[in-house]
């Protein structure tokens, strides 16, 4: 009996074996390019869009498990022209077998290469994605999140990738290409340096930039701080709009959130090129709530806003600002706002802008109710008040600003210098309007 029971045993083992080498001889010699066709039928059955596979699919097991895809292309959705929707080169992503068994996760380089994406939304607003798009309603599909912890990433490595945008109803494209993104190993905890270079096209306004970003991205998901800091971008503009035909400009900021505290902030953001330069500073808080607390300053000085206005493509009005003597501008204030009470705070207004003078402070309060209540105090001079309505106009949004509309109506007029000096209370929830001050010419 005992040597039955041993010879079953050794029976058993000896199966089990066996049936292991079947399996992973099964798997080590399972070629995926032979299933082809039933992969292409199961993407375009679940998405209603053709799919190409005109490469090889590599699979590798030990000691990576890995795998690489060439030539995909995915078609667009119909009714948006003959261009994929996304197409890659080289897809390639390997992931160390033994650190599984331990629910950690060591990835090699994240390989990009010869990615395309094209993105449009016709003249009825429907983009030439919305079909791809379901909202998952079962929560019970839901898998427990990896933990970042046990990630490590090698890098990133995107080469030569492009990328378009074309909105049919206003007219405007936009496209990227040429675009090359690495860094250094992802290890968790560790700073990383993130490189990135583009070619950028823009027919609205036509401008033509190549550009180049360094930063380091840091984080403790124990505090919950994130930060970007620093973030460097030069662009090099080319277009008929610019004067000499390019420019440069280059862009410096730091960016931080503290999910713990619900803050973030932007510190020490420069802006330069064209004769202008853009400084600011802002703090926030209450971030998570949609109504946060801010708190920032701002300056914007410059010698020719004609010049800023034409490359942006603003006419008539860049062509209007061209004729004048005085085309400088600065603009000095500082911004306190409250969106949850609906407090918001302009103070230390100054402001030269195409030979006006004004200066001032402004309070709001209930600012999102249909009865809000403004005070302040404005100060203000100048040899051409239409121009300089319709100048504020283009900040003011909309498709027909009534500042606009106000300074094209009042051009007209025989003479265009203004001078106002007052002090207002208004209280649209009391009905009360006070003016101490006024004095208008």
């Amino acid at each position: 009996m005992v040597k039955l029971i041993k010879l079953l045993l050794g029976t058993t083992i000896l199966i089990g074996l066996l049936f292991g080498v079947v399996v992973l001889a099964a798997v080590m010699y399972f070629d995926p390019n032979d299933h082809k066709d039933r992969i292409i039928a199961k993407v375009e059955a679940e998405t209603g869009r053709q799919l190409k596979l005109e490469g090889d699919i590599n699979l590798s097991y030990y000691p990576w498990l890995g795998i690489e895809i060439s030539g995909v292309t995915m078609g667009n959705a119909e009714g948006f022209g003959d261009a994929p929707f996304i197409h890659a080169d080289v897809v390639a992503l390997r992931i160390k077998t033994m650190p599984l068994l331990k629910k950690q996760y060591e990835l090699d380089t994240l390989k990009l290469h010869g990615v395309e994406i094209n993105l449009a939304k016709n003249k009825e607003g429907v983009s030439n994605w919305d079909d791809l798009v379901h909202e998952e309603k079962d929560d019970s599909k839901k898998q427990e999140p990896i933990k970042l912890a046990a990630v490590i990433l090698g890098g990133v490595d995107i080469k030569d990738t492009r990328f378009s945008w074309d909105d049919q109803g206003t007219g405007q494209t936009f496209k990227i290409s040429e675009m090359n993104m690495s860094t250094g190993e992802l290890i968790f905890g560790e700073p990383i340096d993130i490189k990135m270079d583009l070619k950028a096209e823009s027919n609205q306004p036509a401008i033509k930039a190549d550009m180049n970003m360094q930063g380091t991205a840091s984080y403790d998901l124990d505090a919950e701080t994130y930060a970007f800091d620093p973030i460097g971008v030069t662009a090099k503009l080319t277009g008929k709009n610019i004067p000499g035909g390019k420019t440069e400009l280059k862009f410096n900021t730091g960016v931080s959130f503290n999910l713990q505290e619900d803050t973030a902030s932007i510190n020490d953001l420069t802006l330069s090129g064209l004769g202008a330069l853009v400084k600011a500073q802002l703090n926030a808080s209450n971030i998570k709530s949609g109504q946060p607390v801010t708190e920032g300053q701002l300056s914007v000085t410059g010698d020719d806003l004609a010049r800023l206005f034409k490359v942006a493509g603003i006419e008539p009005l860049a062509s209007q600002l061209a004729k004048l003597k005085n085309r400088s501008f600065d603009l000095q204030t500082s911004l306190n706002a409250d969106m949850q009470k609906g407090n918001v705070a302009i103070s230390g207004l100054k402001a030269d802008l195409i030979g006006a003078s004004i200066s001032g402070q402004v309070e709001a309060s209930n600012v999102e109710s249909d009865t809000p209540a403004v005070k302040g105090k404005l100060k203000a001079s100048g040899p051409d008040l239409p121009t300089l309505l319709q100048v504020a106009g283009q900040f003011e949004g909309g498709k027909d600003p009534q500042l606009k509309v106000l300074g094209e109506k009042l051009s007209k007029a025989s003479s265009k210098s203004f001078e106002v000096n007052t002090e207002f209370d208004a209280d649209l929830a009391s009905g009360n309007i006070n003016v101490p001050a006024l004095s208008l010419k």
